[in-house]
C-alpha cells in the first residue's frame, strides 16, 4: 500500500434558451466566468448501456440482450421491445438533450460489474483490485483503504467546495446502526465537506430509514430521488457566485427495490404502460427532471455556463431490468460480459465540447476525475500512480489519440444476479481484458480462454479463440504483467482468488488448492463461505 502524499489545504421549467434548444454559450458572456470549471458528476446505479443509447443505436428483436429480451416475452406484463424504446426515450428528455450538446461515449466501461468496487475505480481512478477490493464483501467489510487517496480531496486541497449526494457505499459501515460508516470510512473524512444520503448498497424510496446528514441521522422526507435533488438545489444555492464545486450526485435509481409507483408528477405520463415499464421510466424520469432542475438553479446562479457535466451509470443493468437494458451486449451486472461492464456514459461542457460529437475510444470510469482535474488545472501527485488518464484531448476535440491500450476486469462472472431461484453467485474466478478490437475472457472453473471480435461481434456470441492463439497469447500475457499491481482480496476468499493468478504465478500448493476449489463450486452445490 502507498502512503497519500497529499498536503491538506415543484416542478419548475428551464430559462427559455435551454427549452428552444439555444445552447447557454449562445447567450452573451459575463465577465464573472473562471477559467476553471465546476463540476458535477451524476452517477446512475444499474441502468444499462441500451437506455442512454435508445436515440442513437438501431435495436430491434434480432441484436438486443437475448437473455433479457427472453425474460420479457416471458413476463405476465409483456411488452413489445418498440414499446419499452418509446417509454426510454420519454423518460430521459434532459439527458438526450445535454447528449446532443455534448459528447457521448461509445465504447465506455466501468472498472468492476458490480456497484462497491464499481464506485472505488471512479473516486480513486484506480483498479480496486490494487488495493484489495474485487467485490461488494471486500468492501462491505473494508471499505477503501484509508491511506489511499480519494481524488475529491484533491479539489478540497484546491479550494473547491465540495459536496456528495445519494449512494455512497465504498466506506465500512455498521450494520446494527443504519449504516453508520465508521470514522476514516465517511465521505467528510474522504475529501467531502458537506455529505447527505446512505452508506449502504441500498434503501427505500420512500421512508428510508437509513440517511445521514454529515455524521447525523437525518429523516427521508417523501421520495428519496426527489430529496437528493433537493438537497443538492439547497446546496448550491447556499453557495456564493464566485464560489467553485465539485459535486458528486449518486442517485441510487434505478437499483431495486422498484416495488412502489413513483410521485404522480413522473408516474402520469408512463401509467398506460405495462406495470415494469410504468416503474422503471418514471423513476428514470424523476431523476431526468432532477438534473435540469439542478442545472436551473445553475443558470439562476450564473454557474451554469462555467460546469462540467459527466453521467454514467456504476454498471450494467441487472437481469430483471426492462429493455432495452444493455442493448447489443451479452449477459448483465455482475457479469464480466460487456452487458456488466459497459456504462451508459456522456460528457456536456458548453463552449469546450463540441455539440454532438462523439468518442468512439476505450474509455474508463477511472477516468472520469482524472479528466476533471485536467480541466480544473489541478495536477494529480505523482504518487498517486493513477489507471485513469485525463479524457480532455478527447473529449474537447484536440487529439483523437487513444489514452488506453487495453482495460482489465477480474472476480467471478455472476451466473444469476438479479434471477431469484437461479444458480448461486459462488462461482469460480474470471478475468477479462479488451482493446478496441479484441476482448478475451479467462474461466477459471473451465480453465478456457474465449475470444471475441468486438467489432464484428459486439455481442459475444461468436468464440474465435481457436483460430487466433495469438492474440490469446498476447493479452493473456498482456493481463498477467496488469495482474502484477493487484493485491490479495480483503475477504473474498482466496483459494477463489487463486483463479486469477496467471499460471506460472501459481505455486504448486496453490494450483491443488484451486482445482479442489474450483470442483466444488462447478458441482452446483451451494458452496457457504467460511466465516
Amino acid at each position: 500500500m502507498k502512503t497519500k502524499n497529499i498536503n491538506k489545504a415543484g416542478a419548475t421549467i428551464l430559462s427559455l434558451p435551454f427549452i428552444l434548444g439555444m445552447s447557454p454559450i449562445d447567450k452573451p458572456k459575463e465577465d464573472k466566468t473562471k477559467s476553471s470549471p465546476n463540476i458535477l458528476i451524476v452517477l446512475v446505479d444499474d441502468m444499462g448501456y441500451g437506455h442512454l443509447g435508445a436515440n442513437y443505436e438501431n435495436y430491434d428483436e434480432s441484436n438486443v440482450n437475448q437473455d433479457i429480451l427472453a425474460r420479457s416475452n416471458s413476463r405476465r406484463d409483456s411488452y413489445s421491445l418498440e414499446m419499452a424504446i418509446e417509454a426510454t426515450q420519454n423518460s430521459m428528455p434532459t439527458l438526450q438533450k445535454l447528449v446532443s450538446e455534448g459528447v457521448r461515449f461509445t465504447d465506455s466501461h466501468v472498472a468492476n460489474s458490480l456497484s462497491a468496487p464499481s464506485r472505488a475505480g471512479i473516486l480513486t481512478g484506480m483498479y480496486p483490485q490494487r488495493f484489495g477490493i474485487y467485490n461488494n464483501t471486500d468492501m462491505n467489510s473494508n471499505g477503501v483503504p484509508e491511506d489511499e487517496l480519494l481524488l475529491p480531496e484533491l479539489f478540497q486541497d484546491n479550494g473547491y467546495k465540495t459536496a456528495m449526494f445519494g449512494k455512497w457505499h465504498i466506506g465500512r459501515y455498521d450494520q446494527e446502526k443504519s449504516g453508520f460508516a465508521y470514522d476514516g470510512q465517511h465521505p467528510n473524512d474522504r475529501g467531502f465537506d458537506y455529505y447527505f444520503g446512505f452508506n449502504k448498497s441500498g434503501t427505500q424510496y420512500y421512508e428510508s430509514e437509513i440517511l445521514f446528514r454529515n455524521k447525523t441521522r437525518a429523516k427521508a422526507e417523501g421520495y428519496l430521488t426527489d430529496q437528493l435533488t433537493n438537497e443538492a438545489r439547497s446546496y448550491l444555492e447556499k453557495l456564493d457566485n464566485d464560489d467553485q464545486f465539485f459535486m458528486y450526485l449518486a442517485y441510487n435509481c434505478p437499483h431495486g427495490p422498484l416495488n412502489q409507483f413513483a410521485p404522480e408528477e413522473y408516474d402520469s405520463k408512463f401509467q398506460e404502460l405495462p406495470k415494469v415499464l410504468r416503474i422503471w421510466n418514471s423513476y428514470m424520469f424523476a431523476v431526468d427532471e432532477g438534473i435540469r432542475r439542478i442545472m436551473e438553479t445553475l443558470e439562476e446562479k450564473n454557474m451554469l455556463d462555467n460546469t462540467l457535466i459527466v453521467f454514467l451509470s456504476d454498471n450494467g443493468a441487472s437481469g430483471g431490468t426492462p429493455l432495452p437494458a444493455n442493448g447489443y451486449y451479452r449477459s448483465h451486472k455482475g457479469s464480466l460480459y460487456m452487458g456488466g461492464t459497459r456504462s451508459g456514459m456522456m460528457a456536456w461542457w458548453p463552449g469546450k465540447i463540441p455539440a454532438g460529437s462523439v468518442c468512439e475510444q476505450l474509455i474508463s470510469s477511472m477516468d472520469v476525475i482524472p479528466t476533471c482535474l485536467d480541466a480544473c488545472n489541478i495536477d494529480i501527485p505523482k504518487s498517486a500512480d493513477l489507471n485513469g488518464k485525463s479524457m480532455l484531448p478527447l473529449i474537447t476535440g484536440k487529439s483523437k489519440k487513444a489514452i488506453h491500450e487495453n482495460l482489465v476486469w477480474a472476480n467471478r462472472n455472476s451466473l444469476s444476479w438479479s434471477y431469484p431461484g437461479d444458480k448461486n453467485r459462488n462461482v469460480p474466478a474470471a478475468w477479462t481484458i479488451k482493446n478496441d478490437e479484441w476482448i478475451l475472457h479467462y474461466w477459471s472453473g473451465k480453465d478456457e480462454f474465449t475470444l471475441y471480435n468486438c467489432r464484428t461481434d459486439i455481442a459475444e456470441r461468436n468464440d474465435v479463440s481457436d483460430s487466433n492463439p495469438d492474440i490469446v497469447k498476447q493479452m493473456a500475457d498482456d493481463y498477467a504483467s496488469r495482474f502484477k499491481s493487484f493485491v490479495p482480496p480483503l475477504t473474498w476468499e482466496k483459494d477463489v482468488w487463486y483463479g486469477l493468478k496467471p499460471k506460472a504465478d501459481l505455486t504448486k500448493e496453490e494450483a491443488i488448492i484451486l482445482k479442489e476449489k474450483n470442483g466444488l463450486l462447478m458441482s452446483g452445490e451451494p458452496v457457504r463461505r467460511k466465516r
